[in-house]
């Protein structure tokens, strides 16, 4: 069976050999030395791919070889074998390859020995399709018009870390006790997944995020719940909706500008930013007081005492490149239970607080001069004075304190961006702080140190990417000078010096980049 399938393919073979064109053989490069002239026709030979094609030589008899030293290439096919004479023209017809569909250049050469070729004569010939082939083509439908294909406007983003902890073997010293796992195999990890979902001109992003290990005593909730922690649990999760300047949030969300009332409340709850008018926007936001994690209280808010409610209206009195002039206006409302937050070790007392704050922004048109002061009234009471583990049954009368704070800050660039040379700047700036908290001063919104003076001033400098900072800083407290306590007044002084040497060098050494 083996030699008669090998027998047909040596027999088939031989048949395509003598039947096609050779391709055994390349043309060879012609011969700058040739004593013949070449002529060539400048008329161009058109023949269908299935017909004969057919050479008229008549003007060439003087220069054509003897036909067994006539070479005859189609490009780089050779078809010297199917080139037939006659008369006075060359005729090529092969009954199995059709001629190849294009512009060709079909060229004679004589060959006097194998290594000497000579061109002769050289023709275009220009093959079109067979009538037959063109008429059997089937024909192709119309393709419809297309238009563009929008992006999905729903997108899916996904991320996780696994660790795996182990310890194969343990030894301990007599005095050290017996460990509770001395082989272990643990492993933990964390999950991310995001969604985006396009809405007309708004934008709806979602992201939760995941925490899990096989080993309870770290699992994220075990310092509060121990063995009814959640080997898997919810860490954070945020859903927004953004259209131009207006969004609201859901889950993990901030709130609070201020940072003498509320600032940058970072907790659950919910919270939205309305643009009103060209000047004028809205923010507001009630969250949690404790940091919370897990799928209980998921919109961080169930806790009606446990709360922070806040809004501000923004105003933009007067636009520019750096900011113009913005005044803010912030009233809060809050109150949290003895209750810790998340993985935090404290003693909490339950505490209420209310007030209202503003807050004014200003630069220059150039914004070499800028300018922050704000205002707090707070009105703070500490409910942890009524418990009874802490009164030990003494009738004690706290009274809610309302007290004041504020501050004030500007800068002004002395000298900006000044060119020394074509690579190197100079700047100088100027500073001065100043802020006052009364005595009892106290706000659920943000950490302020109360009964406390403060002034500080300074200058920064940078000059070819380094950079200098000369800061002086002195405050008191006990401010109100009550004799029964003790008042204390401090003096600082700090100088600081960048100086990256590669950027004030201007040197492109690698030993001078910094690590990292």
């Amino acid at each position: 069976m083996y030699r008669w399938i090998q027998g047909t393919l040596v027999l088939c073979c031989s048949l395509a050999f003598f039947e096609l064109p050779s391709l055994a053989q390349l043309p060879p490069p012609p011969v700058n030395n040739s004593p013949l002239t070449t002529p060539i026709d400048p008329q161009v030979i058109t023949v269908r791919s299935g017909e004969i094609l057919r050479i008229n030589i008549s003007k060439l008899a003087s220069f054509l070889p003897l036909p067994s030293e006539t070479a005859v290439f189609l490009d780089d096919l050779d078809i010297t074998s199917q080139i037939q004479i006659e008369g006075q023209e060359l005729v090529y017809q092969s009954s199995l390859l059709a001629l190849p569909i294009g512009d060709r250049t079909l060229t004679i050469y004589r060959t006097t020995t194998p290594d000497r070729w000579e061109p002769v004569a050289t023709f275009a010939v220009k093959i079109a399709p067979d009538s037959a082939s063109i008429a059997n083509i089937p024909q192709t439908p119309p393709i419809p018009e297309s238009f563009p294909v929008s992006p999905s406007p729903l997108t899916f983003n996904s991320k996780f870390n696994v660790n795996i902890k182990s310890q194969i073997a343990e030894s301990r010293s007599p005095d050290a006790g017996v460990s509770t796992r001395p082989t272990l195999l643990d492993a933990s990890g964390t999950g991310e997944l995001s969604a985006e979902y396009q809405i007309g001109t708004g934008k709806l992003q979602a992201k939760v995020s995941l925490v899990g290990t096989t080993f309870q005593p770290e699992a994220l909730r075990f310092n509060e719940l121990q063995g009814g922690a959640s080997l898997v649990d919810l860490s954070a999760y945020s859903i927004d909706f953004t259209d131009n300047n207006n969004k609201f949030a859901i889950g993990h969300t901030c709130f609070g500008n201020n940072p003498l009332l509320v600032s940058n409340v970072c907790t659950r709850g919910i919270s939205g930013t309305v643009k009103l008018n060209n000047f004028a926007d809205l923010n507001v936001g009630h969250l949690s007081t404790s940091a919370i994690v897990g799928f209980d209280n998921i919109l961080g808010i169930g806790e009606g005492n446990n709360n922070l409610t806040g809004a501000t209206l923004g105003l933009q009195v007067a636009n520019n490149n750096a900011g113009g002039v913005r005044l803010e206006t912030t009233v809060m409302n809050g109150s949290r239970l003895p209750i810790a937050s998340f993985n935090v070790g404290e003693v909490v007392d339950a505490e209420k607080s209310e007030g209202i704050g503003f807050r004014v922004t200003a630069a220059n048109d150039d914004g070499r001069w800028r300018a922050d002061a704000g205002f707090a009234r707070s009105t703070f009471t500490s409910v942890g004075a009524n418990d009874p583990q802490l009164n030990d049954g003494a009738n004690i009368v706290l009274q809610p304190v309302t007290k004041n704070a504020w501050y004030a800050e500007t800068s002004y660039d002395l000298f900006k961006d000044v060119k020394l040379d074509d690579n190197r700047n100079f700047s100088l700036s100027a500073n001065l702080k100043l802020e006052r908290t009364d005595p009892q001063f106290g706000t659920l919104g943000t950490g302020v140190n109360p009964d406390r003076l403060q002034r500080q001033y300074g200058i920064n400098a940078s000059i070819a990417g380094a950079s200098i900072q000369l800061q002086h800083a002195n405050f008191e407290d006990n401010i109100d000078n009550i004799p029964s306590l003790l008042k204390t007044k401090n003096s600082s002084n700090n100088i600081s010096l960048s100086l990256p040497l590669q950027t004030v060098v201007q040197n492109s050494n690698p030993a001078l980049l910094p690590l990292r």
